[in-house]
């Protein structure tokens, strides 16, 4: 019965909004990721750095690895939800920032893009925590399941895209795009982000109030 039943109640109103929120937050999280670096000595170049693309491309990969390792240090410190929300914030600033590279110095550019690696990093280890902990037992796995699909759909999504989206629109439409996708994932997390840290999967996981929804919902499995 749980098996037949899973599915549905990751859409019922008990889990829907952890599994949007699962497929949100990380789907702002790798789309503008792939997007980007995938193609980062075109738009490296497109903000000025010229014959120095490949080799901040290098370095870009090692700020983004740099941030990485202090989220790792800091996640259980400080909590899931304080680097989730900042982080995703000064991502989208960084990477709006940047859209206006035109009218700013080549240094600015640069650094507001090697400012979003950094950013990002340190939250891109939440995908590989954040989910287990938000679903229960009972539909862990297909949580986790259907937010891996949302993810792998939006970075394939961004990766296809951007060279149309770039050769049309120009590299500024392509930032502003990535950077609107950071701060819709931010505001999704700040509204509907818990906080799991430190408490043991049966208390983060817990079904939704029955009160809220009705009776119904005490007869769903935790």
């Amino acid at each position: 019965e749980v098996t037949r039943t899973q599915w549905k109640l990751l859409f019922s109103p008990y889990y829907l909004r952890r599994t949007i929120f699962a497929c949100t937050f990380w789907s702002a999280i790798v789309l503008p990721y792939f997007a980007l670096t995938f193609f980062q000595p075109t738009i490296l170049r497109s903000l000025g750095l010229g014959g120095n693309a490949l080799l901040g491309a290098l370095l870009g990969t090692i700020i983004a690895l740099l941030g990485a390792a202090v989220g790792w240090y800091i996640v259980d410190k400080v909590g899931r939800r304080k680097i989730l929300i900042p982080p995703m914030f000064v991502c989208a600033a960084f990477l709006l920032l940047a859209a206006a590279h035109n009218a700013l110095p080549a240094e600015v550019g640069a650094i507001c893009f090697f400012g979003y690696l950094f950013s990002y990093g340190i939250m891109s280890i939440l995908p590989g925590i954040y989910p287990e902990e938000i679903f229960p037992s009972s539909v862990r796995g297909s949580g986790v399941g259907v937010a891996t699909a949302a993810s792998r759909a939006a970075a394939a999504l961004g990766t296809f895209l951007l060279p149309t989206i770039q050769s049309a629109l120009g590299t500024p439409a392509v930032l502003i795009i990535m950077g609107a996708v950071a701060l819709f994932g931010g505001m999704t997390s700040l509204f509907w982000a818990p906080e799991t840290n430190g408490r043991p999967l049966t208390a983060t996981s817990h079904r939704v109030d029955p009160h809220r929804y009705g009776r119904r919902a005490a007869a769903v499995p935790a």
